[in-house]
C-alpha cells in the first residue's frame, strides 16, 4: 500500500485536473468528485498492481511509467463514465 500511495496520489491529481479540464468541464462538484474518484481508483489499482506483480522492486523509471500510465487511465475512465452518465 505505501507503494500505491507513494507514486500514486502525484500522478492521478495532474491526470485527473487534466482529464477533467479537457473531458469533462462541470460544476465545481463535480469536478472535486472526479478528483477523488480518479485518486481513489489509481491508489487502489497500483495496490492492487503491486500485490500481483512486485511493482516496488522495479526500477524507478518503470515505476513511474506505470504509475502515470494507471493514474492517466484511472483518470480517463471516470471521466467518460461521469460524462455518459449525464
Amino acid at each position: 500500500m505505501n507503494f500505491a500511495i507513494k507514486k500514486g496520489w502525484g500522478p492521478a491529481v495532474v491526470a485527473a485536473v487534466v482529464a477533467m479540464v479537457l473531458l469533462m468541464p462541470a460544476d465545481p462538484v463535480t469536478e472535486i468528485l472526479t478528483l477523488v474518484l480518479t485518486l481513489v481508483l489509481t491508489v487502489l489499482l497500483l495496490f492492487a498492481l503491486s500485490r500481483v506483480a512486485q511493482v516496488a522492486a522495479w526500477c524507478s523509471r518503470k515505476q513511474m511509467l506505470v504509475s502515470w500510465s494507471v493514474a492517466v487511465s484511472a483518470a480517463i475512465v471516470v471521466c467518460l463514465y461521469a460524462a455518459l452518465k449525464r
